[in-house]
């Protein structure tokens, strides 16, 4: 049921916003919501994401606080 109501968010949000703390990058889950390639920005507590090259393609999409 919840995964039916989050689709149904990013299948009709005008804008689709990541929330994610840094701890949990580089962490695989079972369950995968979207692809990040997918959503128009994501927002970390990282400062940059030179550490990350697997995240290099995504640097204009991150927005870090």
């Amino acid at each position: 049921e919840e995964i039916c109501l989050r689709n149904t968010m990013l299948a009709h949000a005008d804008q689709k916003v990541f929330l994610c703390t840094s701890d949990k990058i580089n962490h695989h889950s079972g369950y995968r919501q979207c692809l990040l390639s997918n959503v128009d920005c994501f927002i970390t507590d990282l400062n940059h994401l030179k550490d990350y090259p697997h995240l290099s393609d995504y640097e204009g999409k991150h927005i870090p606080c």
